[in-house]
Order: structure tokens, then sequence, then C-alpha cells
């Protein structure tokens, strides 16, 4: 039978001496580690390992001392003087090579320029560039090289990309060809609108008197064909879906055109003359604001992407007002007949013109204030309450707060913000005078319903008869001028 210490421990000896035994082999292990790494660093030259490396809308370079992963760049250029373990992808920038490179390597709308030192073990491919080659760089004969220069619709793709898609705007200025878009769906629009006049009109009247309803019906069917897109990928596969996918096409199509002649229509009755309130003039106008929207980065892919939900939804409202059926208009009393046709009954007096209607209270508000001058205001605040988060040093969910409670207090207190009363503007309610703070906190909540379709419902007082936000609109108050 064996003792209780060799049950223990394989060792013989004190308990003492059985930790100093474990200690002494930690150590020795740990020390065959560090030699191992430091072999291996000897190996590769003394270099610096990091993991991947990955910009978007900067440079990238690895130094001759460093070796790394991969390495990734977006928008930018690369330039390799050390080690790459694995692959090498630059998108819209040039590849420089001093180094070596293990991996693929990629280059998109850019070109590689390979030194005399370049070490490239795997195949590389460049799609809209070239490949410069020096004596000395070290590169695989069966590279791709998809250039621009052989092709001239690739050449005009790359242009489009370089300055409009990278730059989150479709419609660059300086690439000529894409000006051809724009003219080719006004032309179609142009025809739809003179084959479809009825249910243009009616899709425009739907977006003027509920804009809001409008996008929010767009935004649940656009979701619902997009939950739906795989079933019509495979019956349009199929052959039977061709149909349902080209109608669901035309059916957007249509709703855009309807977008762009209600903006157009919108931004001409700023103006007194009654040639410029017609629907084709409309149209014209229209087209002409969302190709200078739609050159301006951020901006043209945002309004190009909110405007579809609207395009969809002005169409299905306008299509459920029209299934509503017709209300019966009153018949006359009897006893307007028996007063016509009896003289000796006394007739009601009757004005030479119309029935006077009563004077609405809009009619006595100021003159509105428009989209430009509200955003330089909008400015004005944002600077002050940034200047006051930063001595408070708030952010997140306080400097949110903040600059709630900063449009909801001034609305209520003084009727306009700061950067409002700097520029002579006042908050008007529904009945032109100033809101009390339930108006004003509804207005600071219906806020964000307008900045939840891309900002598109701040936007909307760039064309709006009355100036008018969408929670403007909800709460029934606008900004006005008041000198």
């Amino acid at each position: 039978m064996l003792s209780k210490s060799h049950t223990c421990f394989p060792f013989k000896g004190s308990f003492h001496h059985q930790r100093c035994l474990i200690a002494l082999l930690l150590c020795l292990l740990s020390g065959g580690l560090w030699l191992k790494a430091a072999d291996d660093e000897a190996a590769n030259g003394g270099s610096v390992r990091r993991h991947e490396v990955v910009r978007i809308g900067s440079d990238a370079q690895v130094a001759t001392n460093e070796s790394v992963s991969v390495v990734t760049v977006i928008n930018g250029n690369a330039q390799i003087d050390g080690d790459v373990r694995g692959e090498v992808v630059v998108i819209g920038g040039n590849l420089k090579v001093n180094g070596r490179i293990r991996g693929t390597v990629v280059v998109i709308l850019g070109n590689l320029e390979a030194g005399p030192t370049a070490l490239l073990n795997r195949q590389a491919v460049v799609i809209g560039g070239e490949i410069h080659k020096q004596d000395g760089a070290r590169l695989r004969p069966d590279n791709h090289v998809i250039s621009t220069h052989n092709s001239p619709v690739l050449g005009g793709l790359f242009d489009w990309v370089v300055q409009g898609a990278l730059w989150l705007r479709p419609l660059p200025p300086r690439v000529l060809w894409v000006w051809t878009v724009p003219l080719t769906f006004f032309l179609f629009y142009l025809f739809l609108g003179l084959i479809l006049p009825g249910p243009t009109s009616a899709s425009v009247r739907a977006l003027t008197d509920r804009p809001i309803v409008s996008y929010m019906v767009g935004l649940i069917a656009l979701v619902f064909l997009l939950l739906l897109s795989p079933v019509l990928i495979i019956l349009g596969v199929a052959g039977a879906g061709i149909f349902l996918i080209v109608a669901v096409a035309l059916v957007l199509v249509f709703g855009r055109m309807v977008v762009v002649q209600f903006v157009g229509l919108q931004a001409t009755r700023q103006f007194q003359a009654p040639i410029l309130h017609q629907p084709l003039m409309g149209l014209f106008v229209g087209s002409a604001l969302f190709c200078l929207m739609y050159m301006i980065p951020v901006l043209g892919l945002t309004m190009w992407i909110g405007t579809f939900p609207l395009a969809l939804g002005g169409i299905l409202v306008a299509a459920a007002r029209g299934m509503r059926p017709r209300r019966v208009p009153p018949q006359m009393p009897p006893n307007s007949a028996s007063a016509a046709t009896n003289p000796n009954v006394e007739a009601a007096p009757q004005t030479s013109g119309q029935t006077l209607a009563p004077i609405a209270p809009a009619m006595l508000q100021g003159r509105p204030v428009g989209f430009f001058m509200r955003g330089v205001a909008t400015l004005i605040d944002l600077i002050l309450i940034s200047l006051i988060n930063h001595l408070l040093d708030l952010h997140g969910r306080s400097w949110l707060l903040v600059w709630m409670a900063y449009h909801i207090v001034l609305w209520t207190w003084t009727g306009a913000t700061l950067g409002g009363r700097v520029l002579g503007m006042r908050l008007a309610g529904p009945d032109g005078r100033g809101v009390d703070f339930k108006v004003a906190t509804t207005r600071c909540l219906a806020a964000f319903l307008s900045a939840l379709p891309l900002g598109l419902g701040f936007v909307w007082s760039a064309w709006d008869v009355r100036k008018q936000s969408w929670h403007d609109k909800l709460t029934g108050t606008r900004i006005e001028w008041v000198r």
C-alpha cells in the first residue's frame, strides 16, 4: 500500500519542495516560449507583427519592419513596404508594393504599382486600372487586368463610381453620359402624365393632403415587397412572375413621376403666374429640382432613397380614396321650392356673389419662413447647444435631452429659439398666436417622425406651400417672420 505522499504527488519530498519543483518547471516552459518567439522574430528580420489593417476614406501603410495579416482599404491608397501574410484588397485607390504579399491582391478602380523589391506570391486582379511593374519586381504571369482604356463602358462606369457613388450622389455633374438617365426618365414621365392625367392628379392631391399618411403607407408596402422579393425572383426566373415584376417596376416609376410633379407644383405655387401652375410645368420644375439635389453629396442619395415610400404611398392613398363611396348631396328642402314658385312667400336675401367665407386665422399670420433660413436658425441653435454640452461635459442621451428641453422651454416662453430670434422668426400656433407647453412638447416629439425617413420630413418645408414640415402639419404650427 502506497503512503499518502506517494498518492498526492509522484515525487518524494516535502510539500514545499514540490511547489519549488512546479515553479521551476513553469519558468523553464515560459523561457522556452520566449526563446521560440525570439527565434521567430529573428527569422522575420525583427519585424513587428500586427493583425489586419482596415482603412475607409484614408490611406494605409505597412512599414518595412511590419508584418500584418490582411490589408483592406476603401476609398484610399495603400503602400506595402513590409510583409502581408494574407490578402490585400484596395477599392477606389492605388496600391504600391515594395515588400512581400503572400495572399491574393485585388485592386478595384485603381492601379497596382510594383517596385523593384516587390514580391507577390499569388495572383493579382486589377479592375478599372493597370499594373505598372518596375525592373526587379517578381509577379506571377497569370494576373488579370480589366482596364478602362479597353472598354469605354467600363471607363464611364468608373467615372460614375469615383465621382458619384463614392460621394453618395446619383448624379455627378462632370460625368456627361449620366445626364442621359434623367433626360430619359423625364421623357417617360411626360408620356405617363399625358396618358394618365386622372390618376396623376389624384395621386398629387393625396400627397398634398396626407403626406405623412402617404409615406407611412408606402413604407409598409415597400417592406412587404422586400419580404416578397425572393418569391418574385423565383417566379421571374421560372417565367411566371415576370409580368408581376414589370408591373411593380412600372408602378414605382409612375409613383416617382407623381412625386416629381408634386414637388414642382409646390415650388411653382410660390409665384402668382398661372402659367406656372400647370402639371407640365410642375413636372419640368420638379425634375430640375431633383437633379440639383442629386448632385449634392449625401443629400442626393438620401433623397433618391427617401422618396420611394412617398412614391408608392401616394398611389395607394389615391386608390383608397377612389374606392370610397361618394356622398349624395343633400336635397333641397320643400320650403325652398314653394318659396321659389309662390311670389307671396318672402325669399331670403341673396348676395350678388358667392357666400363670403370667414377669415381663417392662418390668413392673419405673417409670412412663412422657408427651409434654408430655418436651417440657418437650427445651425445657430446647434452651436449654442454644443457649447453648453461641452461646458457641462454631456454626451449621448444627455445631449439629446438638453436639445429637447432647450426647444420646448424657449418655444413656450418666448415663442422662438435663440437662433430664430436672431433671424427674426417666431413659432405660431394654429390660431396665429404663440404655442403653449403642450403644443411645444408635441411638436418636439413629432420632429423625430420628420427625421425618421432620412430627414425628408424636414426638407418638406422646401416645397410646401405653407412652408410646413411634417411636425408642423401634425401640430398645426409654422415658422413665420416677425419683421
